[in-house]
């Protein structure tokens, strides 16, 4: 990288200002790189720690099934509902 000098002024080149540009733009490259691949670790740990945190389900044995035939058999003295039927209305 060159500084030219004009009347005791430093001047930066066209060519050190592309350096400069190109180094930036790299620069940022990494540094974004590096922000994403942590946002992805933080996010496969919150999933991991979420995994972990969740209980083990447990599957019902077959004493616990719920039959609904039976259910609907065996009901008694259920009340019963009344429905007013308007399908014809003649005003």
């Amino acid at each position: 990288m060159s500084i030219a000098r004009l009347n005791g002024e430093s001047k930066i080149t066209s060519a050190d200002a592309e350096f400069r540009k190109s180094r930036s733009r790299s620069n940022r490259r990494i540094q974004m790189c590096k922000i994403s691949i942590f946002a992805i670790a933080l996010i496969l740990a919150g999933v991991g720690a979420w995994t972990m945190r969740t209980p083990p389900r447990v599957d019902a044995s077959a004493a616990d099934a719920v039959y609904p035939l039976q259910l609907m058999t065996s009901a008694k003295n259920l009340p019963e509902g009344h429905y007013v039927d308007y399908t014809f209305v003649f005003n």
